[in-house]
C-alpha cells in the first residue's frame, strides 16, 4: 500500500531525511528516553498511519512526514530491512514548467 510519495529536491535530499530521523533517535536518547520505548512508538505512529491510510481517513502532510521519519529511524535502528520499504520520490516539478502551462490556457 503506498502511503505517500514525496517529492526531493535539491534542499530535500534523500540523505537529509536520513539524518533528520538519526537526528530524532539522538535527541530522544539524550532525554533519557528507552530504546525499547522508542522502538514501540516508532512502530506505533507508522501502524497508526498505516490503519488511517487504509480507512480512507485523511492524513495531513505533516503526519504522512512523521511516519517517514519514524520508517527511516526503524531501518537506522536495523529494526526494519531498508530492502522491505520502497520510497517513492519524483523530482519537483520545476516553476518553468507551471508557468508556461499557465501563459498557454490564458
Amino acid at each position: 500500500m503506498l502511503l505517500a510519495g514525496f517529492p526531493l529536491s535539491k534542499r530535500n535530499p534523500y540523505d537529509r531525511y536520513k539524518l533528520s530521523a538519526e537526528d530524532l533517535i539522538l535527541d530522544a536518547l539524550r532525554k533519557g528516553r528507552k530504546m525499547k520505548d522508542l522502538i514501540q512508538q516508532f512502530n506505533s505512529i507508522c501502524f497508526m498511519t498505516y490503519l488511517k491510510k487504509r480507512d480512507k481517513k485523511k492524513i495531513s502532510s505533516f503526519d504522512l512526514q512523521v511516519c517517514l521519519h519514524c520508517m527511516l529511524a526503524l531501518i537506522r535502528l536495523q529494526i526494519h530491512d531498508e530492502d522491505d520499504h520502497v520510497l517513492i520520490a519524483p523530482k519537483r516539478k520545476s516553476l518553468k514548467r507551471n508557468n508556461k502551462r499557465s501563459l498557454l490556457n490564458n
